[in-house]
């Protein structure tokens, strides 16, 4: 694909100016916006840099530093977009009062995105100004001559396509996709038969949200931040198994026409595919925020959504939501089903997890994994449980702070991260150990040994950041009380201790278990 390709040959550019100012040292954080500079890395330029893989841009950054120190000669430290990018500044900061030359390589999404809101899509460019020295911003198609201090930090952002695109998007054709002729309310007017997708809304807005979903006649996906996941809606249909509603609608004969997004920015692949995928789908946004997280055209109303709902008329149809339920609910059986053979497996604890977690717990759901597999596979009873979590660039840092930070001292408090993402805190377990005014908190931390989500994205293992690390030496230092488990059956009265619990699911389980989800497809 064209695109992708002009990606490649960025990233084999980046990395042959490193190599023509006799860069030979590099520290390379995976992640998904930066695989061509890893592909490019491992396939042509395997022989000419030394290259040390980390998981955390913080002490990449600070590695690369004092490399830098050591050799006399500057050093290159290349790390993802969003919060990754942001994550270097401390270092750049040392980096350029110590007169300390690093290229510091930031990869960030094409420039159509800037200001959308994105997944993962900050204001990358300029971000490290005010402490380099050289500073370039260049977009896939972009005649480049790379420049590079040598007395001090330079910054380079360079804009990838999206590595696993499901389809070359056509840029210069987006603006005509979406009819400019019309508001996002005349928009939603002429849907047929619109999607509804409910991002993450604060306290204020759930209970409205709740009554004009109620009341849409439309087919609902409702993200777990959004606090209506588990509720049954009255005249519309709240999907449970979100990964196939597409399919159910068109075998049922009456596709989607249009998609509201209602809240924040979701969480959903379907969300990400909306970008090339299913780009003739015109697009409604309506949240307090500004952002339509979407790089291509779509229309938008920004405000408080207690003033927008009324004048949101949808036209959602009663007459296939029946049939659209009995095939959803099918699939959710199904799929529980399956879960049950494999008791190991990630998507089966997390599940189980949600069943063993009180009916009224504050629930800090985690970044990356996490957040799909509760919204995937937690049970969808009724309950008054409360969630947050950190969805504003999706990135997996803070996580143990901001989960601390946001406990209840009337609920019990839960957080379920991931194994990268509590490593990515250590620290944050200072509020836990110290804090006289801390409600009490467990960290379900669960560890499949590196991040899995990339297990079956890219072929390099590096984009894993495999280990081998438990935490109970971590629960010893911070004096918390710890267990540990691979399967979980019934309520664990450990769940209600303030500390850490690790989870450690079965690989090979978790495998066989994604690839019979994949066979579920109605």
């Amino acid at each position: 694909m064209a695109s992708q390709e002009a990606s490649y040959r960025l990233a084999q550019k980046a990395l042959q100016g490193l190599h023509e100012f006799g860069i030979r040292q590099v520290v390379f954080c995976p992640g998904g916006r930066n695989a061509f500079l890893l592909h490019a890395l491992t396939h042509h330029f395997s022989h000419q840099f030394e290259v040390a893989f980390h998981f955390e841009e913080r002490s990449a950054g600070f590695y690369a530093l004092g490399i830098s120190k050591r050799v006399q000669q500057p050093v290159a430290v290349i790390v993802t977009s969003g919060t990754a990018a942001g994550e270097l500044i401390p270092a750049c900061m040392e980096a350029f009062f110590s007169g300390v030359p690093i290229v510091f390589i930031t990869a960030d999404r094409p420039k159509r995105f800037e200001g959308s809101g994105a997944p993962q899509t900050a204001n990358q460019a300029g971000l490290l100004n005010s402490h380099v020295l050289a500073a370039q911003d260049v977009d896939e198609n972009e005649t480049w001559i790379p420049q590079v201090s040598l007395v001090g930090p330079t910054h380079w952002n360079l804009r990838f396509e999206d590595p696993n695109q499901s389809a070359d998007v056509a840029i210069t054709d987006q603006k005509s996709r979406c009819p400019h002729s019309v508001d996002a309310y005349e928009l939603v007017g002429k849907m047929k038969n619109p999607l509804v997708i409910i991002g993450e809304l604060n306290k204020a807005e759930a209970a409205s949200v709740q009554n004009w979903a109620s009341q849409s006649g439309c087919v609902c996906l409702s993200e777990p931040l959004s606090g209506l996941r588990e509720v049954d809606f009255e005249s519309s249909y709240n999907v449970r198994c979100k990964s196939f509603a597409m399919n159910i609608a068109e075998k049922l004969g009456q596709p989607f026409d249009g998609v509201i997004r209602v809240g924040g920015v979701p969480t959903l692949r379907f969300w990400r595919d909306l970008e090339d995928r299913y780009l003739s789908l015109p697009v409604s946004n309506f949240s307090r925020l500004p952002f339509s997280g979407l790089g291509r055209a779509c229309q938008s109303a920004f405000g408080n959504l207690q003033d927008i709902l009324p004048k949101l008329q949808s036209n959602g149809h009663q007459n296939y939501l029946e049939d659209f339920r009995t095939l959803d609910h099918k699939t959710w059986q199904d799929w529980r089903d399956v879960m049950s053979q494999y008791p190991k497996s990630e998507p089966t604890l997390v599940h189980r997890l949600s069943l063993a977690l009180p009916a009224n717990g504050n629930i800090f759901l985690g970044n990356s994994m996490p957040i799909r597999e509760w919204d995937s596979s937690a049970d969808l009873a009724p309950n008054s449980r409360t969630f947050f979590g950190s969805r504003g660039l999706n990135g997996i840092d803070g996580q143990v702070s901001a989960f601390y930070g946001g406990c209840l001292a009337d609920r019990p408090n839960f957080a379920l991260i991931g194994d990268l993402g509590l490593m990515y805190d250590l620290a944050g377990f200072w509020a836990a150990a110290s804090g006289k005014n801390q409600p009490p908190g467990t960290v379900i931390v669960i560890n499949n040994g590196g991040g899995r989500i990339f297990d079956s994205m890219f072929q390099e293992p590096q984009f894993q950041n495999l280990h081998s690390v438990s935490f109970h030496s971590l629960a010893e230092l911070w004096n918390l009380p710890y267990f540990r488990t691979d399967q979980i059956e019934g309520p664990l009265a450990e769940l209600e201790n303030h500390g850490i619990v690790e989870i450690q699911p079965d690989h090979q389980q978790t495998r066989l278990v994604n690839l019979a989800w994949k066979e579920l497809q109605p």
